[in-house]
């Protein structure tokens, strides 16, 4: 009984053995032995690795040389995003191709697997194919400064293959769906050459208009940046409790504007200082906590 027991295992581990080595080596048959078929596949991944990079090169190579300079930087890292799927993809199936794996099953095997990562991954698919709106529509490129509304603000960096990245003033870097960008009121600062300046002071009702209107359009007309057509103007904006506010306003170069603003606010303040005029201050009332108490009681009591 034992004999027999020791016979059929030793059967079955040796038709095992026969049967890996056969699937790998054998040589009986026509077809080429699988073993050297997983070695091609393996020298494929590592030749295919540096194709895959030389190719990615070219294309980096390639958009260099366009002549639209900002649309090449806008679309550079999303084009690469697409064209490095792709190609790894394709390299995939090479792979398959090599190992002998049927692509008949392997297609019906991908086409549902497609489907089903469509329905559970649709916001990859609508950022995807919101990434290609936002490079047809060009409503900004790589380098503007835009604010998304109740999102974020500052200056695109990358337009990547699912997000777009922005770089705030304060050096913190916003990454933002595609998706949520196309859906959303995009303000752009960069793309008209030039942008208007405008600063508001309240000022007493006590100083004199055409003082003030002076004293600033003085100043103003001083920074040699700001341009002369269409020419900067002071004019009284609101009227309230607090005082007088006036508007100054004035054309900049898009490029300069922020350079402007901080020159011209510290030019203010110098000029104010020196023509003895005073920035009316907001009025705060304060209210006392007895007080606020004591009309609590009376109002209970009433």
């Amino acid at each position: 009984m034992e004999t027999i027991v020791f016979t059929s295992v030793e059967d079955f581990f040796k038709n095992l053995w026969d049967s890996i080595y056969n699937f790998w080596f054998n040589t009986s048959t026509d077809t080429t032995p699988y073993f050297y078929n997983v070695i091609a596949a393996i020298i494929w991944l590592v030749l295919s690795y540096f194709i895959i990079k030389f190719i990615l090169f070219l294309i980096r190579k390639g958009m260099k040389l366009t002549k639209n300079k900002a649309r090449e930087k806008t679309a550079k890292s999303f084009i690469l995003d697409v064209a490095k799927i792709i190609l790894y993809l394709l390299d995939f199936i090479c792979v398959l191709k090599i190992l002998r794996v049927e692509l008949t099953g392997v297609s019906t095997i991908f086409s549902s697997a497609i489907l089903a990562i469509g329905l559970s991954l649709q916001d990859l698919v609508g950022n995807f194919a919101s990434g290609l709106i936002i490079l047809n529509s060009q409503h900004f490129n790589v380098g503007d400064y835009i604010s998304i509304k109740d999102c974020a603000e500052g200056e695109v960096t990358a337009v990547r293959f699912l997000t777009t990245s922005l770089n705030t003033i304060a050096g913190q870097k916003v990454v933002v769906s595609n998706s949520t960008i196309v859906k959303s009121v995009i303000t752009n600062f960069s793309v008209n050459p030039t942008r208007l300046l405008k600063i508001s002071l309240v000022f007493s009702y006590q100083e004199d208009p055409e003082k003030v209107r002076k004293v600033l359009l003085e100043m103003i007309k001083s920074e040699k940046r700001v341009l002369k057509t269409p020419e900067p103007t002071v004019v009284i904006g609101e009227l309230s409790d607090s005082g007088v506010t006036y508007y100054l306003k004035c054309q900049t170069a898009t490029i300069d504007y922020w350079d402007i603003l901080y020159s011209v606010n510290e030019n203010i303040v110098n000029e104010l200082r020196k023509k003895n005029l005073k920035v009316q201050p907001s009025k705060v009332q304060l209210l006392s906590a007895t007080v606020a108490g004591k009309e609590d009681d009376e109002d209970s009591k009433a």
